[in-house]
């Protein structure tokens, strides 16, 4: 009895502890998927790093009414929040707990059409007629202040910027300026605005390509600033290359390749400008879509990164959606928040390209974005959505996931590396997925001068540049410890070789190079032949036919070291130059790519030299095939060897020996073929194109075979599962 009530005891126990690790996460409720990305660019579940923390309305700001489009947002990273409530014609100046401050209302002075008062001034009209009531502002789009307290408003339909003073009061209205160099047509429909920390003024017109119009603090026109190439794409190309071909009507008819226009952008602390570009017609998103450029317009982020979605629809193009950043924040601590409009997301990366978090999406539920997410600005660690559609704002809080992250980029940033490796094998408790943070951890071993177990946490990150670079210093000092024990053995092998030589001289025993009185040497011999002929070619093929020395026996042996060596590269490769994955390994198209490929050029050399008289048999083409590969086996051995003892920077000897094996083995061929074929050297040449050709042609014949095949058995089955079911 007391066994059956311990027991029942702790059954009940138990199930009194299941709801309780259930409800444990409270961040796994969020509306939205939290994903990272391996070094496969594949997509893996991970923690979420910022969860909806408000939704932000009129009612919660404490102002009167509702909002009412709602288009930009702008942090002083002071006390003050600038929401422009562009329907309201208004900017609420909040707090950074978002509780409004003060309200200034967006009036403009009255526009004067002097198109009416044709030879008068604009001064002379205004004595004569007056101004009229000022106009209320609900077409801006675009909000900044700057270093002086003034505040900027873009107006893409005044095709304007409306500047107000400190004191809230209209200063002055810039338009568009008027310089011989932009042309008379070139469009001014400000949608935002950005001030640096030297008071500039940046200006992009949605409708421009040439980039963001600068001014001055007194709203005098500069120059244009980080305008975007023109994309090379196959259309771009086709054109240039047509261009000296066309005549005059043509190229006006041609239409214009432009550099794609700036979205978006926003300036850090030290004055750099970060730019956002939306795309099309792309699977996923190109290089150059965020950019960071210094005072020159040269983009500076390093080479490569790429933000955004990393996924598409493989089996439709059309379903696929682009990730369209359509504006950029840049927080207190460097790191860079994208808003995607195309799925609503918000990406948070580092400065050095180190994806953070992924959060948000479009949907109805909390912390979900309408269909028109417009802007994004981070307040300390909280980042800030309007959205437009909700006519509302979401402000999103860090989890400690996010936190720890932040934190440890930031303390290996300061050289904090004590600090940094705590928090990123923190990091890793929570997430042993985060490729960053194995990648954290061997930098700092790296600067700590602890090479081997960098290359290890390199190697777990996928990184295989820095994984060289440590693997290079790491060889270097164990170099620099094993050279006295190296130098004293090869020298104390040079000394043997050299007393056997003597030896060897003193007894006079030099071997007569003759094998039972034959007159060809050693390796002229069956087995030993394809080794003649690497060095003799013109010789060595040359002897098949009068000595019938060939062997299908050898040519065998040499396919199957052939499929061996592709194997043992496909695994064995240092992992500096293996980006195979194991996983994907198939026999099957490995014998295909290998011995198939060999045995199909055999099958369609003998065919084509059948057609156009060559003497060669089919056992003689097999064996100058497979003896010319043996160059090309020799190549892979040494470069799967040396793929483990080089760095990433001296991949080009590997390179070098291969190309010259690939050619030593393709000047076999020619020989061995033009022996056995007797023919000249301009035929074979021409037999082996023929051959290629034949061997395109065998393979389509394969695929239709194999495709009728399938079609008839799809037939037959159908005739008997309908007779089944009669």
């Amino acid at each position: 009895m007391p066994k059956k009530l311990v027991a029942f005891a702790v059954a009940v126990l138990l199930l009194l502890a299941i709801p309780l690790n259930i409800g444990a996460s409270p961040v796994s409720n969020v509306p939205y998927n939290t994903y990272d990305y391996n070094f496969y660019d594949e997509s893996i579940a991970a923690p979420a790093g910022y969860v909806p923390a408000e939704r932000i309305t009129a009612a919660t700001i404490g102002v009167e009414g509702e909002l009412a489009q709602p288009q930009d947002i702008y942090y002083d990273g002071k006390d003050n929040v600038y929401l422009l409530d562009a329907g309201n014609a208004r900017v609420l100046v909040l707090d950074t707990n978002l509780k409004l401050k003060e309200t200034i209302e967006l009036m403009a002075p009255a526009k004067i059409d002097m198109s009416l008062f044709p030879g008068l001034t604009e001064e002379e009209v205004i004595e004569a007629v007056g101004v009229g009531e000022p106009t209320k502002v609900t077409t801006a789009t675009g909000v900044t202040v700057g270093v002086d307290g003034r505040m900027y408003i873009a107006d893409p339909t005044g095709e304007c910027v409306h500047v107000y003073n400190a004191d809230h009061s209209y200063a002055y209205v810039i338009t568009r300026p008027k310089t011989a160099r932009l042309g008379e047509e070139m469009p001014f429909n400000a949608s935002k605005v950005s001030v640096d920390n030297r008071n500039n003024l940046y200006v992009v017109a949605k409708s421009g390509n040439m980039g963001a119009f600068v001014f001055d603090g007194e709203g005098n026109y500069q120059r244009l600033f980080g305008g975007n190439s023109v994309v090379q794409t196959a259309e771009v190309i086709m054109k240039y290359m047509l261009r000296p071909f066309l005549t005059q009507a043509q190229l006006e008819g041609m239409q214009s390749s432009v550099p794609i226009t700036i979205a978006n952008f926003d300036v850090d602390a030290e004055g750099f400008m970060y730019t956002t570009t939306i795309v099309s017609d792309e699977t996923v998103v190109p290089e150059g879509v965020v950019r960071k450029l210094n005072y020159l317009s040269q983009d500076i982020l390093e080479e490569k990164l790429i933000f955004g979605d990393r996924e598409w629809d493989r089996q439709s193009k059309q379903l696929s959606i682009i990730t369209s950043f359509n504006d950029v924040d840049i927080d207190s601590e460097g790191f860079i928040n994208l808003l995607d409009k195309g799925r609503g997301r918000v990406f948070q990366y580092a400065e050095t390209g180190e994806l953070i978090a992924v959060f948000g999406g479009y949907s109805e539920q909390f912390g979900g974005f309408g269909t028109d997410p417009q802007a994004i600005e981070s307040i300390g660690d909280s980042v800030i959505v309007v959205d437009t559609t909700k006519n509302c704002l979401i402000r999103f809080d860090p989890t400690d996931y996010a936190k720890q992250y932040r934190s440890a980029l930031i303390r290996l940033k300061r050289d904090d590396f004590d600090g940094s490796l705590e928090t990123w094998q923190a990091l890793l408790a929570q997430n042993s997925n985060n490729a960053n943070a194995y990648y954290g951890i061997g930098r700092v071993y790296d600067m700590q001068g602890d090479y081997k177990t960098a290359m290890e946490y390199f190697k777990l990150a996928g990184d295989r540049g820095a994984y060289s670079e440590a693997f290079q210093e790491y060889r270097n000092l164990t170099i620099k410890a094993l050279f006295i024990p190296i130098i004293s053995v090869v020298a104390g092998l040079l000394v043997i070789y050299l007393v056997y030589k003597v030896i060897k001289k003193k007894r006079g025993k030099a071997a007569v190079s003759t094998v039972g009185g034959s007159a060809y040497s050693k390796l002229e011999s069956k087995y030993s032949f394809p080794l003649y002929t690497l060095f003799h070619p013109m010789d060595g093929f040359g002897q098949l036919k009068p000595r019938k020395i060939g062997s299908l026996r050898v040519a065998g042996i040499i396919l199957v070291a052939l499929f061996a060596v592709f194997t043992l590269q496909f695994f064995a490769t240092g992992y500096i130059f293996n980006e195979n994955r194991l996983s994907e390994y198939s026999l099957l198209i490995m014998l295909m790519k290998t011995v198939g490929v060999a045995l199909l050029f055999v099958v369609s050399n003998w065919a084509v030299c059948t057609l156009f008289n060559g003497n060669g048999n089919l056992k003689e083409i097999t064996c100058v095939t497979t003896y010319a590969l043996l160059p090309l086996i020799f190549a892979m051995v040494f470069n799967v060897i040396m793929s483990n003892f080089l760095a990433g920077s001296e991949g080009a000897i590997m390179n070098i020996v291969l190309t010259v094996c690939i050619v030593w083995s393709f000047l076999l061929l020619l020989c061995g073929l033009y022996c056995i074929h007797e023919y000249n050297m301009t035929q074979t040449f021409f037999s082996v194109i023929a051959t290629v050709i034949g061997m395109a042609i065998i393979v389509f014949l394969l695929i239709m075979f194999t495709s009728l095949l399938q079609q008839t058995w799809s037939f037959i089955y159908s005739i008997v599962l309908e007779l089944i079911q009669r």
